[in-house]
C-alpha cells in the first residue's frame, strides 16, 4: 500500500520507476543466463556421467570375466594335479574303513548332539535367529556319513568356520594317512585361489569322500543324500553327465546352501581324469568375497573417483544381488530400512543383517535390471529398486553359463551436484550483485528524484508564499536545466510584477496626497482664504490643482479690483 502511495508523487514515480527500469532488465538477463548455463551444465554433466558409468561397467565386466576364468583355471589345475590324481583312488578305497573302531551308535549320538547344539547355534547366529529343522538331514545320513563327520567334524578341535585347518587324525589309518597328504596339497590351492571348500566326489555314488572345509555335507551322497538337490548337487550331476574330459559347470551364487549356513556361495565342477578314466568330480565352493572386492574396488569407491554414491554391482537371473551394494556396506541399517520399505521381508532383512551380506537375498528390480535381463545394453536415467533417481549403464553378462546383469550407477543428485553448486553460487553472486545494483540504483534514483523534486517543491513553496501575500518570495533555483529555467523565469516575472505593484502603490500614495492637499485647499477656500496655493503634481490632480490655483488667483484679483473700485466710490 505504501508503495502504491509512493507512485502518486512525482518523486516516487521517478525514484521507483527508475529503480524498476534498471533492475528488471538485469533480473531478466540474469535469470536467462542462469537458465541457459544450468541447462548446458546439466547436459554436459549428464554426458559425462553416462560416459563414466559406461566405462565403469566395461571395466568391471572385464574384471569379473577374468575372475571367473581364474576360478576355472584354478579348479582345472587342481583336478589335473598329479598328486590329486594319485591320491584320489586311494582315498576312495579307504572310505569304507573310516571309523571301524567307533561303534555306529556312538557316532550317531555324538553327531546328533553336534547338529542340535553347535550347528543350530551357529545357524541361528548367522541367520538372524532363524532355526532349521535338522531331523530330515539326520534321517538321511548313512553310517559312512556319520563315521566321517564324527571323525573330522565332531572330533575336530577347531571352531565352526575353521574346521578346514584340521589336516587329519594322524592315527595312521588308511584314509587318514592319504587325507593328511592330500589336504596339504589342496590347501595350497585354497590359499592361492580363495576357495571356501574343495570337494572330491565319487562319480557313480555321488559320495563326497573329501571336503576341505569339513562341513555337514561330508560323507553324504549328491545322488540321494540330504543335499542332492542343492546347487552343489546340480554342479556334480552336470559334470558327471558330461562325458567330455574338459567338462565344466558353474552353479550360480545363492544363499541357500544349508551346510554353509546359507552363506552366499557358488560351485564350480570339473572332472578328475586319468587319461580316459574318470576318477572323481572335483568341485570348489567359492564365496562372494572376491567378487565383492572386485565390484567395490575393495571398498575404496571415493579413492577411484566414484564420489559418494558411484558403484557397480551384479544381479543374477533371479533378480537377486550377486554382489554387495555400496549402501549396504557403508550404511547398512539405513539401507535395510530402505529395502524393508521397498518390500523386503523382515526375515530376509534380519538374515542379511546377521550375515552382513545381501547376496542372494536382496531382490533388485529396476528398469536397468529388466532391460539387461532381456539382453539389452544401454545407459539411461531411471529410478532404481530403492526409489532413487539414478544414472546407470547396464548390460547382460553371460559367462561360464551364468546369466548375470552388470550395472554401474551414480545417484542423479550427485552427478548434478556440480551444476547445483554452480547454480547456487550464481544465485548467491547474483543476489550480491543485485544488492549492490539495488543500492546503486537506489542512490542514483534518489539523486535523480531529488534533482527533480526539490525544484518542484521550491516552485510549489514559492507559489504558496505568494498566495499568503509574501511578495518577496522567490524560488532561488540556480540550475540550468528546464526546471531551473522555469524557476528563473518565475523569479523574473515576480520581480517585474512587484516593481509594477510598487510603482502603482507610490502613484496611489501620491494621488492620495494630492487629493488631500486639494481638499485642504478647498477647505481653506471655503473659509475665504484666497491666499491658498495647491501644490501642482504630475499626476491627474495636477490639472485640478492648477485650475484651482488659477481660480483662486483670479478670484483674488477680481475681489481686489472690486475693493479698489469701491474705495474710489
Amino acid at each position: 500500500m505504501k508503495l502504491l502511495d509512493a507512485f502518486r508523487s512525482i518523486r516516487g514515480r521517478i525514484q521507483y520507476g527508475t529503480l524498476l527500469l534498471s533492475l528488471l532488465p538485469m533480473l531478466a538477463i540474469g535469470i536467462a543466463i542462469s537458465i541457459v548455463a544450468y541447462d548446458l551444465g546439466r547436459d554436459a554433466l549428464r554426458a559425462r556421467a553416462f560416459e563414466q558409468v559406461t566405462s565403469l561397467r566395461t571395466l568391471k565386466r572385464d574384471q569379473v570375466v577374468d575372475y571367473l576364468a581364474e576360478l576355472r583355471n584354478g579348479v582345472t589345475l587342481l583336478a589335473q594335479a598329479r598328486s590329486i590324481r594319485v591320491q584320489v583312488p586311494k582315498l576312495i578305497e579307504a572310505v569304507g574303513k573310516i571309523g571301524a573302531d567307533v561303534p555306529p551308535a556312538v557316532a550317531r549320538e555324538r553327531m546328533q548332539r553336534f547338529y542340535l547344539g553347535e550347528f543350530q547355534q551357529e545357524f541361528a547366529q548367522r541367520n538372524g535367529g532363524e532355526q532349521i529343522d535338522v531331523k530330515p538331514i539326520l534321517e538321511q545320513l548313512t553310517d559312512t556319513a556319520y563315521a566321517m563327520q564324527y571323525q573330522y567334524i565332531a572330533n575336530n578341535p577347531n571352531p565352526t568356520g575353521a574346521k578346514g585347518k584340521f589336516a587329519g587324525l594322524k592315527n595312521d589309518s588308511a584314509y587318514d594317512s592319504v587325507h593328511v597328504e592330500l589336504h596339504a596339497r589342496i590347501d595350497d590351492f585354497v590359499v592361492a585361489y580363495g576357495f571356501h571348500d574343495v570337494y572330491l566326489v565319487e562319480p557313480s555314488t555321488g559320495l563326497i569322500f573329501y571336503s576341505y572345509a569339513k562341513e555337514i555335507d561330508l560323507g553324504t551322497s549328491l545322488l540321494n543324500g540330504p543335499f542332492a538337490k542343492s546347487k552343489l548337487g546340480d554342479a556334480f550331476r552336470a559334470v558327471r553327465d558330461n562325458p567330455r574330459s574338459d567338462a565344466y559347470f558353474v552353479a550360480d551364487f545363492a544363499a541357500d546352501y544349508v551346510p554353509s549356513y546359507l552363506d552366499p556361495s557358488g560351485f564350480l565342477a570339473v572332472p578328475v581324469q586319468d587319461g580316459d578314466k574318470r576318477l572323481a568330480i572335483a568341485i570348489v565352493q567359492t564365496t562372494d568375497t572376491r567378487l565383492n572386492e572386485i565390484m567395490t574396488f575393495d571398498r575404496h569407491w571415493a579413492a577411484v573417483g566414484l564420489g559418494a554414491t558411484g558403484e557397480a554391482y551384479l544381479v543374477g537371473a533371479d533378480s537377486t544381488a550377486r554382489s554387495l551394494a555400496r549402501g549396504f556396506i557403508e550404511h547398512k541399517q539405513d539401507y535395510l530400512k530402505q529395502l524393508r520399505s521397498a518390500g523386503m521381508s523382515e526375515t530376509d532383512a534380519k538374515q542379511a543383517d546377521a550375515k552382513n551380506d545381501s547376496v542372494g537375498i536382496e531382490l533388485v528390480r529396476s528398469f536397468a535390471v529388466t532391460e539387461a535381463l532381456r539382453g539389452n545394453t544401454g545407459v539411461s536415467t531411471y529410478i532404481n529398486h530403492r526409489g532413487e533417481n539414478t544414472f546407470g549403464a547396464y548390460a547382460p553378462l553371460e559367462v561360464a553359463g551364468l546369466k548375470w546383469v552388470i550395472i554401474a550407477r551414480f545417484d542423479e543428485a550427485e552427478a548434478f551436484a556440480p551444476i547445483t553448486r554452480l547454480l547456487r553460487n550464481i544465485l548467491l553472486f547474483g543476489l550480491a550483485l543485485l544488492a549492490v545494483a539495488l543500492a546503486a540504483s537506489w542512490y542514483f534514483s534518489s539523486r535523480l528524484a531529488r534533482s527533480v523534486n526539490q525544484p518542484i517543491q521550491r516552485l510549489h513553496g514559492t507559489v504558496q508564499r505568494l498566495a499568503d501575500g509574501d511578495l518577496d518570495a522567490r524560488t532561488g533555483i540556480v540550475s540550468n536545466d528546464e526546471l531551473g529555467q522555469l524557476g528563473k523565469a518565475l523569479d523574473g516575472l515576480l520581480d517585474d510584477r512587484v516593481n509594477t505593484l510598487a510603482t502603482a502603490a507610490r502613484e496611489n500614495e501620491q494621488l492620495n496626497h494630492s487629493v488631500i492637499e486639494i481638499m485642504q485647499a478647498v477647505s481653506r477656500l471655503s473659509s475665504r482664504d484666497l491666499t491658498v496655493k495647491v501644490p501642482v503634481t504630475a499626476d491627474v490632480t495636477g490639472a485640478i490643482s492648477d485650475a484651482l490655483n488659477l481660480m483662486t488667483t483670479q478670484t483674488a484679483q477680481v475681489l481686489s479690483n472690486v475693493d479698489a473700485i469701491s474705495g474710489k466710490v
